[in-house]
């Protein structure tokens, strides 16, 4: 009986050590981040590269007040983007811009390291899916080329 029952708890305790790990890691980080951005999603509909793609993988520095980023792109138009951003704004609308991530011409992939504010970081961090990455290039300079919904990796 004895042999059952350990039998038993080591059999529940091998299966939590197991599954309690994966579960927390599928939720990711609330300061790793990512966008899977096309032009489709850009807002006003029809706005953006019909063809464009890009990625993005976003990583939030809150002690640094800073915001790493791997973006890539294509088919935006030209080779260069002008510019990319973190803007608040669910799907389907706009908003104001949370970080800038690079102003000046850049071909892809672009990495690198812009300021935030704290008070954004922590909005982005609580609800990333208020947030969206979007490319500019000089054939999209207003709405951007590609945009994305960031959501934890």
């Amino acid at each position: 009986m004895r042999l059952k029952v350990l039998i038993a708890v080591g059999g529940a305790a091998l299966v939590a050590a197991l599954l309690i790990p994966s579960l927390v890691l599928a939720g990711g980080s609330a300061n790793d981040l990512k966008a899977n951005m096309t032009g489709a999603k850009v807002v006003p509909k029809g706005s953006g590269a019909p063809h464009g793609t890009g990625h993005a993988r976003i990583t939030l520095k809150p002690s640094k007040g800073k915001v790493c980023f791997n973006l890539s792109w294509t088919r935006v138009g030209t080779k260069k983007a002008t510019g990319a951003g973190i803007f608040a704004g669910k799907p389907g609308s706009n908003g104001d811009r949370a970080a800038a991530l690079f102003t000046k011409k850049q071909a892809s992939p672009a990495k690198g390291c812009a300021p935030i504010s704290s008070a954004n970081s922590s909005d982005i961090r609580k609800n990333p899916g208020l947030f969206n990455v979007i490319v500019t290039t000089s054939k999209y300079p207003t709405h951007g080329a590609i945009r994305g919904q960031l959501k934890r990796r």
